[in-house]
């Protein structure tokens, strides 16, 4: 367990990291609480060296603040074109299975959110959207990309 300021890290998943770009994805669900789920977009491949943060809700074009003392990142309109099609770009992580990173976050938010062994093919196929629909946190294998261009400051 780490402890950043406010934040305790139990469960920490770094979905992609861009070296030519130095951004990263990561999600870091509290397995504790509910609410809208989120990943965290950063301005470096290393969080702990990043400067600025943000937020991003899985279920629509919206952001909520990071409290680990990092400053917020108002992304401009370049940086959504970066998100998106970052998000869109096959996974390394997760290649064998025809992943995006999008579907890379969804998958890493719900297995560090459930903590369970969710298998990734399994996952992709629909297979654990209806055994978790009540789950509140928990991000369906098909829930598509909301339009990350709309996102307002």
């Amino acid at each position: 367990m780490i402890k950043l300021e406010n934040e305790l890290l139990f469960e920490m998943a770094t979905v992609h990291r861009d070296m030519t770009e130095n951004i990263s994805i990561a999600v870091n669900p509290d397995s504790k609480k509910t609410g809208d789920p989120y990943f965290k977009f950063y301005d470096s491949t290393d969080y702990t060296k990043a400067k600025r943060v943000i937020r991003i809700f899985f279920t629509k074009p919206g952001y909520t603040k990071h409290s680990d003392g990092k400053k917020l990142w108002v992304l401009n309109h370049d940086d959504k074109k970066l998100l998106v099609k970052t998000l869109k770009s096959i996974s390394k992580k997760y290649k064998a299975y025809g992943f995006t990173v999008w579907d890379a976050a969804k998958y890493d938010w719900n297995y560090e959110y459930l903590k369970i062994d969710m298998e990734p093919d399994e996952f992709i196929s629909g297979a654990y959207d209806e055994l978790y629909k009540d789950v509140p946190s928990y991000v369906p294998s098909n829930l598509k990309m909301p339009d990350y261009m709309q996102i307002e400051f």
